[in-house]
Protein backbone atom coordinates (compact mmCIF):
# COMPACT_ATOMS: atom_id res chain seq x y z
CA UNK A 1 0.00 0.00 0.00
CA UNK A 2 1.54 3.30 -1.00
CA UNK A 3 1.98 6.53 0.89
CA UNK A 4 -0.95 8.32 -0.72
CA UNK A 5 -3.37 5.58 0.24
CA UNK A 6 -2.46 5.81 3.90
CA UNK A 7 -2.66 9.58 3.94
CA UNK A 8 -6.07 9.47 2.24
CA UNK A 9 -7.18 6.82 4.70
CA UNK A 10 -6.25 9.07 7.60
CA UNK A 11 -8.25 11.93 6.10
CA UNK A 12 -11.18 9.66 5.37
CA UNK A 13 -11.32 8.55 8.98
CA UNK A 14 -11.72 12.16 10.01
CA UNK A 15 -14.57 12.77 7.54
CA UNK A 16 -16.79 9.74 8.04
CA UNK A 17 -20.33 10.38 9.25
CA UNK A 18 -22.55 7.89 10.99
CA UNK A 19 -26.01 7.45 9.56
CA UNK A 20 -28.52 9.11 11.87
CA UNK A 21 -32.02 7.81 12.53
CA UNK A 22 -35.16 9.13 14.16
CA UNK A 23 -34.52 7.11 17.29
CA UNK A 24 -34.11 8.74 20.69
CA UNK A 25 -30.33 8.47 20.29
CA UNK A 26 -30.56 11.09 17.54
CA UNK A 27 -31.25 13.71 20.20
CA UNK A 28 -28.84 12.42 22.83
CA UNK A 29 -26.03 12.31 20.23
CA UNK A 30 -26.78 15.75 18.82
CA UNK A 31 -23.73 17.38 20.41
CA UNK A 32 -21.28 14.72 19.25
CA UNK A 33 -19.02 15.92 16.43
CA UNK A 34 -19.10 12.95 14.11
CA UNK A 35 -16.51 14.53 11.83
CA UNK A 36 -13.85 13.90 14.49
CA UNK A 37 -13.13 10.19 15.03
CA UNK A 38 -12.71 9.11 18.67
CA UNK A 39 -9.77 6.90 17.72
CA UNK A 40 -7.12 6.75 15.00
CA UNK A 41 -5.12 3.54 14.62
CA UNK A 42 -1.31 3.68 14.99
CA UNK A 43 -0.85 2.49 11.41
CA UNK A 44 -2.57 5.68 10.24
CA UNK A 45 -0.50 7.93 12.52
CA UNK A 46 2.92 6.60 11.48
CA UNK A 47 3.18 7.73 7.81
CA UNK A 48 2.75 11.48 8.37
CA UNK A 49 5.14 11.36 11.35
CA UNK A 50 7.91 9.85 9.24
CA UNK A 51 7.32 12.38 6.45
CA UNK A 52 7.27 15.27 8.95
CA UNK A 53 10.62 14.18 10.40
CA UNK A 54 12.12 14.00 6.92
CA UNK A 55 10.71 17.38 5.94
CA UNK A 56 11.83 19.02 9.17
CA UNK A 57 15.37 17.78 8.68
CA UNK A 58 15.84 18.87 5.07
CA UNK A 59 14.89 21.69 2.84
CA UNK A 60 13.78 25.27 3.25
CA UNK A 61 14.17 26.42 6.88
CA UNK A 62 14.56 22.84 8.03
CA UNK A 63 17.33 21.90 10.47
CA UNK A 64 19.80 21.02 7.69
CA UNK A 65 19.09 24.27 5.87
CA UNK A 66 20.86 26.19 8.63
CA UNK A 67 23.48 23.57 9.49
CA UNK A 68 24.60 23.25 5.85
CA UNK A 69 25.13 27.02 5.73
CA UNK A 70 27.02 27.04 9.03
CA UNK A 71 29.34 24.24 7.86
CA UNK A 72 29.80 25.93 4.46
CA UNK A 73 28.52 22.89 2.59
CA UNK A 74 26.12 25.36 0.94
CA UNK A 75 25.95 29.12 0.47
CA UNK A 76 23.08 31.55 0.08
CA UNK A 77 21.38 32.74 -3.09
CA UNK A 78 18.36 34.60 -1.72
CA UNK A 79 18.81 37.62 0.52
CA UNK A 80 17.72 35.68 3.60
CA UNK A 81 20.02 32.73 2.85
CA UNK A 82 22.95 35.09 2.29
CA UNK A 83 22.25 36.68 5.65
CA UNK A 84 22.12 33.30 7.38
CA UNK A 85 25.40 32.31 5.68
CA UNK A 86 26.92 35.42 7.27
CA UNK A 87 25.22 34.77 10.64
CA UNK A 88 22.81 37.68 10.32
CA UNK A 89 19.68 36.29 11.90
CA UNK A 90 17.41 36.80 14.90
CA UNK A 91 15.33 34.60 17.16
CA UNK A 92 12.36 34.77 14.78
CA UNK A 93 14.34 33.03 12.02
CA UNK A 94 14.36 29.78 14.05
CA UNK A 95 10.61 29.64 14.69
CA UNK A 96 9.95 27.21 11.83
CA UNK A 97 12.68 24.76 12.85
CA UNK A 98 11.58 24.85 16.52
CA UNK A 99 7.89 24.31 15.78
CA UNK A 100 8.83 21.59 13.29
CA UNK A 101 10.74 19.71 15.98
CA UNK A 102 8.15 20.17 18.71
CA UNK A 103 4.76 20.23 17.00
CA UNK A 104 5.14 18.41 13.69
CA UNK A 105 7.49 15.73 14.98
CA UNK A 106 7.86 15.18 18.73
CA UNK A 107 4.31 15.99 19.82
CA UNK A 108 2.95 13.69 17.13
CA UNK A 109 5.41 10.99 18.23
CA UNK A 110 4.12 11.37 21.80
CA UNK A 111 0.51 10.91 20.64
CA UNK A 112 1.50 7.93 18.50
CA UNK A 113 3.23 6.28 21.47
CA UNK A 114 0.25 6.93 23.75
CA UNK A 115 -2.22 5.33 21.32
CA UNK A 116 0.13 2.42 20.63
CA UNK A 117 0.77 1.74 24.30
CA UNK A 118 -2.93 1.85 25.12
CA UNK A 119 -3.72 -0.83 22.55
CA UNK A 120 -0.61 -2.97 23.10
CA UNK A 121 0.65 -2.26 19.61
CA UNK A 122 4.17 -3.21 20.67
CA UNK A 123 5.91 -2.71 17.33
CA UNK A 124 4.35 0.72 16.87
CA UNK A 125 5.22 1.60 20.48
CA UNK A 126 8.85 0.78 19.78
CA UNK A 127 8.98 2.66 16.49
CA UNK A 128 7.43 5.71 18.16
CA UNK A 129 10.14 5.75 20.82
CA UNK A 130 12.94 5.33 18.28
CA UNK A 131 11.59 8.19 16.16
CA UNK A 132 11.08 10.38 19.22
CA UNK A 133 14.63 9.64 20.38
CA UNK A 134 16.01 10.54 16.95
CA UNK A 135 14.12 13.84 16.79
CA UNK A 136 15.01 14.68 20.39
CA UNK A 137 18.68 14.07 19.64
CA UNK A 138 18.48 16.37 16.62
CA UNK A 139 16.75 19.06 18.70
CA UNK A 140 19.07 19.03 21.70
CA UNK A 141 22.15 19.06 19.45
CA UNK A 142 20.86 22.23 17.80
CA UNK A 143 19.81 24.22 20.88
CA UNK A 144 21.36 22.69 23.99
CA UNK A 145 19.03 23.02 26.98
CA UNK A 146 15.45 22.44 25.82
CA UNK A 147 12.00 21.67 27.29
CA UNK A 148 11.13 17.99 27.47
CA UNK A 149 10.14 16.58 30.87
CA UNK A 150 7.38 19.21 31.25
CA UNK A 151 6.64 19.64 27.54
CA UNK A 152 3.67 18.25 25.56
CA UNK A 153 1.17 18.81 28.38
CA UNK A 154 -1.06 21.24 26.51
CA UNK A 155 -2.86 23.83 28.63
CA UNK A 156 -1.97 21.87 31.77
CA UNK A 157 1.49 23.41 31.60
CA UNK A 158 2.22 26.11 29.04
CA UNK A 159 5.41 27.19 30.82
CA UNK A 160 7.59 24.11 30.57
CA UNK A 161 10.95 24.22 32.28
CA UNK A 162 14.13 23.64 30.26
CA UNK A 163 16.03 20.41 30.85
CA UNK A 164 19.82 20.46 30.62
CA UNK A 165 21.41 19.01 27.52
CA UNK A 166 23.10 16.38 29.70
CA UNK A 167 19.78 15.20 31.14
CA UNK A 168 18.16 15.14 27.68
CA UNK A 169 20.93 12.81 26.52
CA UNK A 170 20.03 10.49 29.40
CA UNK A 171 16.37 10.66 28.35
CA UNK A 172 17.25 9.77 24.75
CA UNK A 173 19.25 6.77 25.90
CA UNK A 174 16.35 5.46 27.96
CA UNK A 175 13.86 6.09 25.15
CA UNK A 176 15.92 3.92 22.82
CA UNK A 177 16.35 1.10 25.32
CA UNK A 178 12.61 1.14 26.03
CA UNK A 179 11.89 1.27 22.31
CA UNK A 180 14.07 -1.75 21.58
CA UNK A 181 12.30 -3.69 24.34
CA UNK A 182 8.94 -2.85 22.75
CA UNK A 183 10.19 -3.85 19.29
CA UNK A 184 11.24 -7.21 20.66
CA UNK A 185 7.64 -7.72 21.85
CA UNK A 186 6.11 -7.00 18.45
CA UNK A 187 5.12 -10.65 17.92
CA UNK A 188 2.84 -10.38 20.95
CA UNK A 189 0.70 -7.76 19.19
CA UNK A 190 -2.66 -8.97 17.94
CA UNK A 191 -2.86 -9.96 14.29
CA UNK A 192 -3.24 -6.88 12.15
CA UNK A 193 -1.69 -4.62 14.80
CA UNK A 194 1.91 -5.09 13.69
CA UNK A 195 3.62 -2.43 11.53
CA UNK A 196 3.79 -3.12 7.81
CA UNK A 197 3.67 -1.25 4.53
CA UNK A 198 2.56 1.96 6.23
CA UNK A 199 6.09 2.21 7.62
CA UNK A 200 7.93 4.12 4.88
CA UNK A 201 11.37 3.62 6.41
CA UNK A 202 11.61 -0.13 7.09
CA UNK A 203 8.21 -1.59 6.11
CA UNK A 204 7.67 -2.95 9.59
CA UNK A 205 10.97 -4.84 9.82
CA UNK A 206 11.66 -4.92 13.56
CA UNK A 207 15.28 -6.06 13.16
CA UNK A 208 16.03 -2.96 11.10
CA UNK A 209 14.38 -0.65 13.65
CA UNK A 210 16.49 -2.23 16.39
CA UNK A 211 19.59 -1.48 14.31
CA UNK A 212 18.39 2.12 13.94
CA UNK A 213 17.98 2.35 17.71
CA UNK A 214 21.52 1.11 18.26
CA UNK A 215 22.78 3.65 15.73
CA UNK A 216 21.16 6.45 17.75
CA UNK A 217 22.85 5.14 20.90
CA UNK A 218 26.19 4.96 19.08
CA UNK A 219 25.81 8.65 18.20
CA UNK A 220 24.85 9.58 21.74
CA UNK A 221 27.88 7.84 23.23
CA UNK A 222 30.46 8.91 20.63
CA UNK A 223 29.43 12.54 21.14
CA UNK A 224 30.52 12.14 24.76
CA UNK A 225 33.67 10.13 24.14
CA UNK A 226 36.34 12.82 24.12
CA UNK A 227 38.55 11.95 27.09
CA UNK A 228 36.13 9.22 28.12
CA UNK A 229 37.13 5.70 27.06
CA UNK A 230 34.00 4.18 28.64
CA UNK A 231 31.75 6.29 26.40
CA UNK A 232 33.87 5.33 23.39
CA UNK A 233 33.52 1.66 24.32
CA UNK A 234 29.73 2.01 24.53
CA UNK A 235 29.67 3.81 21.19
CA UNK A 236 31.63 1.02 19.52
CA UNK A 237 29.43 -1.67 21.08
CA UNK A 238 26.21 -0.10 19.81
CA UNK A 239 27.65 0.80 16.41
CA UNK A 240 28.59 -2.86 16.02
CA UNK A 241 24.95 -3.79 16.73
CA UNK A 242 23.67 -1.29 14.20
CA UNK A 243 23.93 -1.33 10.42
CA UNK A 244 25.78 -4.10 8.60
CA UNK A 245 25.71 -2.38 5.20
CA UNK A 246 24.09 0.33 3.12
CA UNK A 247 20.89 -1.70 2.81
CA UNK A 248 20.25 -1.01 6.51
CA UNK A 249 20.51 2.78 6.24
CA UNK A 250 17.77 4.68 8.06
CA UNK A 251 16.34 7.00 5.41
CA UNK A 252 13.09 8.24 3.95
CA UNK A 253 12.71 8.00 0.16
CA UNK A 254 10.14 10.31 -1.40
CA UNK A 255 8.11 8.16 -3.79
CA UNK A 256 4.86 10.11 -3.82
CA UNK A 257 3.95 11.84 -7.11
CA UNK A 258 2.95 14.92 -5.11
CA UNK A 259 5.38 14.96 -2.17
CA UNK A 260 8.95 15.70 -3.22
CA UNK A 261 12.26 15.52 -1.39
CA UNK A 262 12.64 18.84 0.46
CA UNK A 263 16.15 19.33 -0.94
CA UNK A 264 14.67 19.18 -4.43
CA UNK A 265 12.17 21.88 -3.49
CA UNK A 266 14.94 24.08 -2.11
CA UNK A 267 17.09 23.58 -5.20
CA UNK A 268 14.38 24.48 -7.71
CA UNK A 269 13.51 27.47 -5.53
CA UNK A 270 17.06 28.79 -6.09
CA UNK A 271 17.56 29.31 -2.37
CA UNK A 272 21.03 27.85 -1.89
CA UNK A 273 24.22 27.24 -3.82
CA UNK A 274 25.36 23.65 -3.38
CA UNK A 275 29.15 23.47 -3.09
CA UNK A 276 29.35 26.49 -5.36
CA UNK A 277 32.82 27.18 -6.74
CA UNK A 278 32.37 30.88 -7.45
CA UNK A 279 30.78 32.48 -4.42
CA UNK A 280 32.92 34.67 -4.98
CA UNK A 281 35.41 32.11 -3.68
CA UNK A 282 34.72 28.38 -3.34
CA UNK A 283 32.63 27.15 -0.45
CA UNK A 284 34.64 24.91 1.83
CA UNK A 285 32.82 21.80 0.66
CA UNK A 286 33.08 22.56 -3.05
CA UNK A 287 36.73 23.47 -2.74
CA UNK A 288 37.61 20.28 -0.88
CA UNK A 289 35.97 18.01 -3.45
CA UNK A 290 37.33 19.92 -6.42
CA UNK A 291 40.93 20.22 -5.23
CA UNK A 292 41.20 16.52 -4.35
CA UNK A 293 39.51 15.27 -7.56
CA UNK A 294 36.98 13.54 -5.36
CA UNK A 295 34.85 11.21 -7.54
CA UNK A 296 31.82 12.06 -5.39
CA UNK A 297 31.78 15.57 -6.79
CA UNK A 298 29.81 14.66 -9.91
CA UNK A 299 27.30 12.67 -7.84
CA UNK A 300 26.68 15.46 -5.37
CA UNK A 301 27.22 18.51 -7.56
CA UNK A 302 25.85 19.20 -11.04
CA UNK A 303 28.50 21.48 -12.53
CA UNK A 304 26.36 22.36 -15.55
CA UNK A 305 23.37 23.27 -13.41
CA UNK A 306 25.70 25.15 -11.13
CA UNK A 307 26.45 27.54 -13.96
CA UNK A 308 23.10 27.59 -15.76
CA UNK A 309 20.67 27.61 -12.85
CA UNK A 310 22.97 28.76 -10.08
CA UNK A 311 22.25 26.01 -7.61
CA UNK A 312 24.08 22.85 -8.69
CA UNK A 313 22.54 20.08 -6.60
CA UNK A 314 23.03 16.79 -8.44
CA UNK A 315 20.45 14.03 -8.69
CA UNK A 316 21.37 11.90 -5.64
CA UNK A 317 19.91 14.49 -3.26
CA UNK A 318 18.36 16.84 -5.80
CA UNK A 319 15.66 14.80 -7.52
CA UNK A 320 11.98 14.60 -6.64
CA UNK A 321 12.46 11.08 -5.25
CA UNK A 322 15.78 11.63 -3.45
CA UNK A 323 16.17 10.38 0.13
CA UNK A 324 16.48 12.22 3.39
CA UNK A 325 19.07 10.19 5.29
CA UNK A 326 18.91 9.98 9.07
CA UNK A 327 21.78 7.64 10.03
CA UNK A 328 23.82 5.50 7.65
CA UNK A 329 26.23 2.58 7.69
CA UNK A 330 29.24 4.68 6.72
CA UNK A 331 28.64 7.00 9.70
CA UNK A 332 28.58 3.98 12.01
CA UNK A 333 31.92 2.79 10.62
CA UNK A 334 33.42 6.22 11.31
CA UNK A 335 32.08 5.88 14.86
CA UNK A 336 33.88 2.54 15.24
CA UNK A 337 37.10 4.02 13.85
CA UNK A 338 36.95 6.97 16.25
CA UNK A 339 35.99 4.80 19.20
CA UNK A 340 38.96 2.49 18.63
CA UNK A 341 41.32 5.45 18.65
CA UNK A 342 39.81 7.00 21.78
CA UNK A 343 39.77 3.70 23.69
CA UNK A 344 43.43 2.92 22.99
CA UNK A 345 44.60 6.52 22.57
CA UNK A 346 46.46 5.33 19.52
CA UNK A 347 46.09 4.82 15.78
CA UNK A 348 45.49 1.09 15.37
CA UNK A 349 44.62 -1.49 12.74
CA UNK A 350 40.98 -1.79 13.86
CA UNK A 351 40.51 1.95 13.39
CA UNK A 352 42.13 1.78 9.94
CA UNK A 353 39.80 -1.06 8.90
CA UNK A 354 36.66 0.75 10.03
CA UNK A 355 37.79 3.97 8.37
CA UNK A 356 38.34 2.17 5.06
CA UNK A 357 34.96 0.45 5.42
CA UNK A 358 33.29 3.82 5.96
CA UNK A 359 34.84 5.47 2.93
CA UNK A 360 34.16 2.50 0.67
CA UNK A 361 30.56 2.32 1.87
CA UNK A 362 30.01 5.98 1.16
CA UNK A 363 31.45 5.62 -2.34
CA UNK A 364 29.33 2.53 -2.95
CA UNK A 365 26.17 4.31 -1.75
CA UNK A 366 26.72 6.89 -4.46
CA UNK A 367 27.33 4.22 -7.09
CA UNK A 368 31.08 4.86 -7.32
CA UNK A 369 33.12 1.68 -7.64
CA UNK A 370 36.61 0.57 -8.63
CA UNK A 371 38.39 1.80 -10.68
CA UNK A 372 36.63 5.18 -10.61
CA UNK A 373 37.55 5.65 -6.96
CA UNK A 374 41.00 3.99 -7.04
CA UNK A 375 43.09 7.15 -7.38
CA UNK A 376 41.22 8.94 -4.60
CA UNK A 377 41.33 5.93 -2.26
CA UNK A 378 45.06 5.55 -2.82
CA UNK A 379 45.51 9.05 -1.38
CA UNK A 380 42.68 9.25 1.15
CA UNK A 381 41.61 5.67 1.88
CA UNK A 382 43.62 5.27 5.06
CA UNK A 383 43.94 7.37 8.19
CA UNK A 384 46.82 9.75 7.68
CA UNK A 385 49.38 10.61 10.33
CA UNK A 386 50.69 8.56 13.21
CA UNK A 387 49.30 10.86 15.91
CA UNK A 388 45.86 10.60 17.48
CA UNK A 389 45.15 14.22 16.55
CA UNK A 390 46.04 13.59 12.91
CA UNK A 391 43.91 10.46 12.80
CA UNK A 392 40.91 12.30 14.22
CA UNK A 393 41.41 15.04 11.62
CA UNK A 394 41.21 12.37 8.91
CA UNK A 395 37.93 11.07 10.32
CA UNK A 396 36.54 14.58 10.67
CA UNK A 397 37.49 15.37 7.07
CA UNK A 398 35.72 12.32 5.64
CA UNK A 399 32.69 12.59 7.91
CA UNK A 400 32.22 16.16 6.72
CA UNK A 401 31.96 14.90 3.14
CA UNK A 402 30.03 11.70 3.85
CA UNK A 403 27.45 13.56 5.94
CA UNK A 404 26.70 16.09 3.22
CA UNK A 405 23.42 17.94 3.96
CA UNK A 406 22.90 15.95 7.17
CA UNK A 407 22.74 18.00 10.42
CA UNK A 408 25.16 15.51 11.97
CA UNK A 409 27.86 17.12 9.78
CA UNK A 410 27.58 20.23 11.98
CA UNK A 411 27.88 18.12 15.11
CA UNK A 412 30.88 16.32 13.65
CA UNK A 413 32.58 19.65 12.87
CA UNK A 414 31.91 20.96 16.37
CA UNK A 415 33.45 17.82 17.88
CA UNK A 416 36.49 17.51 15.60
CA UNK A 417 37.08 21.13 14.63
CA UNK A 418 37.87 19.82 11.18
CA UNK A 419 37.88 20.83 8.40
CA UNK A 420 38.95 24.35 9.28
CA UNK A 421 36.09 26.75 8.59
CA UNK A 422 36.68 30.48 8.27
CA UNK A 423 33.89 32.37 10.06
CA UNK A 424 32.02 35.14 8.31
CA UNK A 425 33.82 38.47 8.22
CA UNK A 426 33.28 40.59 11.30
CA UNK A 427 32.09 37.71 13.51
CA UNK A 428 33.69 35.91 16.43
CA UNK A 429 33.27 32.38 15.14
CA UNK A 430 31.15 29.81 13.35
CA UNK A 431 27.76 29.24 15.08
CA UNK A 432 27.75 26.38 17.56
CA UNK A 433 24.02 26.40 18.43
CA UNK A 434 20.70 27.79 17.22
CA UNK A 435 18.98 30.75 18.81
CA UNK A 436 15.85 30.08 20.84
CA UNK A 437 12.76 31.24 18.94
CA UNK A 438 11.06 34.51 19.84
CA UNK A 439 7.85 32.74 20.84
CA UNK A 440 9.70 31.11 23.73
CA UNK A 441 10.78 34.53 25.01
CA UNK A 442 7.25 35.85 24.50
CA UNK A 443 5.30 33.03 26.17
CA UNK A 444 7.80 31.14 28.34
CA UNK A 445 10.22 33.86 29.35
CA UNK A 446 10.52 32.65 32.95
CA UNK A 447 12.14 29.41 31.79
CA UNK A 448 13.81 30.25 28.48
CA UNK A 449 17.56 30.80 28.85
CA UNK A 450 18.82 34.30 28.20
CA UNK A 451 19.72 34.95 24.59
CA UNK A 452 22.91 33.01 23.99
CA UNK A 453 23.77 34.27 20.54
CA UNK A 454 25.35 31.29 18.81
CA UNK A 455 28.77 30.69 20.34
CA UNK A 456 28.29 29.05 23.78
CA UNK A 457 29.10 25.37 23.48
CA UNK A 458 27.00 22.32 24.31
CA UNK A 459 28.29 20.03 27.03
CA UNK A 460 29.97 17.61 24.60
CA UNK A 461 31.48 20.40 22.46
CA UNK A 462 34.85 20.72 24.21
Amino acid sequence: MNKEKYLLLTIAIGMMLLISSCKKSFYTDANINKNVPPYVAPRDLLPPIEVNIGNNQGGNLGISYFTSLFTQQTAGITTAAIQYYNYTFTETNFESSWSGCYISCMENCKNYIQVSDAGNYYGHSGIGRILLAYELQTTVDCWGNIPYSQAFQGTANINAKYDTDVSVYTTITQLVYDGINKLNQNAQSLAGNQPGAEDFIYKGNMAEWIKFGNAILARIFIHQSKGNAAMADSAMAHASLSFAGNADNARLVYTSPTTFCPWYNTAIGHTLYYAYLNYPTPTTFGGMLSSSNDPRYSVLIDSIAEVNTQNGLAAYYGSQSSPIEFITYDEMQYVIAEANIRISNSVNAAAQTAFANALNANMSKFGIAFPADSSYLAQHGTITGATVAGALDSIGYQEYISLYLNPEAWTSWRRFGYPVLNPAAGTNGVPRRFLYPQTEYSYNSANTPASTLWLPKLFWDN
